[in-house]
This record gives structure tokens, C-alpha cells and sequence, in this order.
């Protein structure tokens, strides 16, 4: 986790030193780029709460059970303990269970069912004014995924909210009319952080192109204060999923020894092949050991190399980041852009990127790299492009 979190006020920003001195008692949301400290201002907002009032019950929301692990790698270092860093589902069952709503589970229940059955019980305890400002503050990270009806219960659970929310890593159907809530809402503050850190400046102009002219996207190349080389990004097209592997390998156990102590990250488009590939990597001799499947009850944050899907990476950081099987972004319709945009900037240092098939034209077009030499009038002929 080196340099992942800050420990130190000489490390902030003006612009972040200005989140940090915002009164506690307001609704306050943080806007930025990747890599810009929304998720560490969350922690050092909530660590003045706990400082100022130590008796004061308070919960960061985590989109996901992955991520809620990631930011629980911070807690350390502040004054409060890992289990305030929570997601919405085990927020939303703790509540119901202290007013006596919370519905009982049933056998075979989906993910699917047991939300549509938690959410009708919050809209019977809402309609019977019990929970109301329990907390004094919710920080939620990664807002502009929740939806309307999300963001309606959090606000009546707390008496403030401190959100995080970037509109261009919105990645799933729900946050559309969070969206909304979020730009509508008459917020204490609304701050835009115009700088960031994290990602190098060879990745940055990826992501830059990848989002060029959408979503009010400037560019982060201009604004980025990353410390160190370029970066690289690297592509390897047109095989399969087992030779990408094989390629992969190779690329891991080199970063092993020159990134000691660094997360590495493999993404991958769809949850059903984690398993495989995480069971490709694990045979070999020079990766055992070192590589945890981030979807499992099994994962283990200690380990170096996690393997997740690509929506779960949200949120998340790696030295060196890998895309596999890039080109089955396509299944993501509306979204692939904003989710190639998120992959491609967990990266730090090093992007590569795998694909069989060839990738949408904004994502090949983003990672293509300019042909200096003259075209000649015979070059255009005869050659597949």
C-alpha cells in the first residue's frame, strides 16, 4: 500500500487542505478527477469527526465489498477502527435490525431479491419516522452510482452527508437518477478538485482520449502532478484468453521484483472467468503464493496480485494494472466508455491491455500510437486494417 494514503499534512494540496477546513455540520460534495484524494479526504473528514467527537457513531459507505476492503487498508493510520468502513447493504441491515424492520431471509434468496426486500422495509421505517438522523454524518464514496432512492435514505439516516462522485466513472444503470439527485441537491459546499496524483502522465493520455468531449472531461494531463517517469501503456492483440495468460505471466513476475510491496491488479470483464484465470495464474511456480482472488470469501488484501472483475476494480489503485480480454467491453453497451475510462485509470505506473477481437473504435483509437513515418499511396493497398 505504499503511497496510498497520506500520513503526512506536507503531502496535501491547498485545494485538499481547503476540503479538510469545511465546518463538519454541512452537506458537502467532492468532484474530481481519478487519482485526485476524494476517498482519502472521506478518511481524514471522518478522522476530524471522531477527533472532535469521539462519542459520535459514523459509517463510510463503500459501493462495494472489494473496495470496503481496499479502504479498510487505510483505517490504520486514523483514529478509528476498520468496521466504520462499511458498505450500503450491511449499513441498511443494521438499521432495519435496531427498529425491528429487517426482513428475514428466505432460502434461495438472490442479491437481487434481498435488496428489492431491504429497500421496501427502509420505505416502511422512513414512513414510520423511526432512524431518522441516526448518524451525524455518512461519508459515501463513489456516489454517482447510487441511485435516487439510494441517496434519499442516506440523507434521511444522517443529519449530513460528505459524498465523493466523479460522473465519468458512473458505471452502472442505477446512478442515473442519482445523478441527478446529486446535481440538484442544495449541498453546504460543492468542491471540484482540479488536480491530481496518481496516475502517470503515458496512461493519463489514454484516459484523455478515451474521454475526450464527454461528460464536461477536461484534461488531466494538464492538470496532473504524478511524481516519477512517463509510465508505460502496452497493448498485446489479436489471441486468445489462455495466451494472453502466458504473456501475462511473463509481465507479473517481472513487476513482482521490480514493484516490491505494490499491489498489481488483473481486471476482467466478466465475474465467471476470475476463477480460471486466478487458477492459471496460481499453477504457476514463480506466482504462487502471491496472487488472491479479490471476488472470493478466500481473498486475502496481503497478497499482491488481486484479480477482480473490471466493475469491481472501481475505487481501486494498482502500481500495474491488466486488462484482459479488453475487447469483451463491448458487452457493456452504454457504459463502455465510462468503463473503460475507470479501468484504464486504476493504473499508476503501467497499463497493459489484452484483446482477441478488435476493441471499439474510441478504445482502440485511445491506445493506438502514431505512425511517424510517411504513408505512401502504395501502403494503402492491400493491407487489412
Amino acid at each position: 500500500m505504499s503511497g496510498t494514503w497520506w500520513i503526512d499534512e506536507n503531502e496535501l494540496l491547498d485545494e485538499q487542505i481547503k476540503v479538510l477546513e469545511e465546518d463538519l455540520d454541512s452537506d458537502i460534495i467532492l468532484k474530481g478527477p481519478p487519482g485526485s484524494g476524494k476517498t482519502n479526504l472521506l478518511l481524514l473528514r471522518a478522522n476530524h469527526l471522531v477527533l472532535a467527537s469521539p462519542d459520535a457513531e459514523f459509517y463510510i459507505i463503500c459501493y462495494t465489498s472489494l473496495l470496503q476492503n481496499f479502504v479498510r487498508t487505510g483505517a490504520g493510520l486514523y483514529s478509528f477502527p476498520e468496521n466504520r468502513i462499511i458498505t450500503q447493504r450491511k449499513l441498511l441491515e443494521q438499521v432495519l435490525g435496531d427498529h425491528d424492520f429487517l426482513p428475514p431471509r428466505v432460502d434461495g434468496e438472490s442479491y437481487a431479491e434481498r435488496d428489492t426486500a431491504i429497500k421496501l422495509a427502509m420505505a416502511e421505517l422512513m414512513s414510520s419516522g423511526n432512524g431518522q438522523n441516526s448518524y451525524p454524518v455518512i461519508f459515501i464514496d463513489e456516489a454517482q452510482d447510487y441511485s435516487a432512492e439510494d441517496l434519499n435514505i442516506f440523507k434521511y439516516l444522517a443529519k449530513n452527508l460528505c459524498c465523493a462522485a466523479d460522473s465519468r466513472q458512473g458505471i452502472y444503470g442505477t446512478g442515473v437518477s442519482g445523478s441527478q439527485w446529486l446535481q440538484e441537491y442544495s449541498w453546504g459546499a460543492s468542491i471540484t478538485l482540479k488536480y491530481h496524483h496518481r496516475v502517470a502522465p503515458a496512461i493519463l493520455e489514454v484516459a484523455d482520449k478515451i474521454m475526450a468531449g464527454k461528460l464536461g472531461h477536461t484534461s488531466m494531463l494538464e492538470t496532473h502532478q504524478y511524481k516519477g517517469d512517463r509510465g508505460d501503456v502496452d497493448v498485446t492483440g489479436g489471441i486468445d484468453l489462455d495466451s494472453q495468460i502466458k504473456v501475462l505471466i511473463k509481465k507479473l513476475v517481472k513487476q513482482l521484483a521490480v514493484y516490491p510491496n505494490q499491489m498489481l491488479g488483473v481486471l476482467i470483464p466478466h465475474r465467471d472467468r476470475v476463477k480460471e484465470v486466478v487458477g492459471k495464474l496460481n499453477k504457476d511456480p514463480d506466482l504462487s503464493g502471491f496472487v488472491t482472488n479479490a471476488m472470493s470469501r478466500e481473498f486475502d488484501p496481503a497478497l499482491p496480485i488481486w484479480v477482480s472483475t473490471v466493475h469491481s476494480s472501481k475505487g481501486l489503485e494498482y502500481r500495474c494494472t491488466h486488462i484482459v480480454s479488453a475487447d469483451d467491453f463491448s458487452a457493456f453497451n452504454k457504459h463502455e466508455r465510462r468503463v473503460a475510462f475507470m479501468a484504464v485509470t486504476r493504473a499508476k505506473t503501467v497499463l497493459d491491455i489484452y484483446h482477441e477481437k478488435p476493441l471499439h473504435a474510441f478504445f482502440a483509437s485511445a491506445i493506438a500510437k502514431p505512425n511517424v513515418d510517411k504513408i505512401s499511396i502504395k501502403s494503402l493497398f492491400g493491407r487489412k486494417i
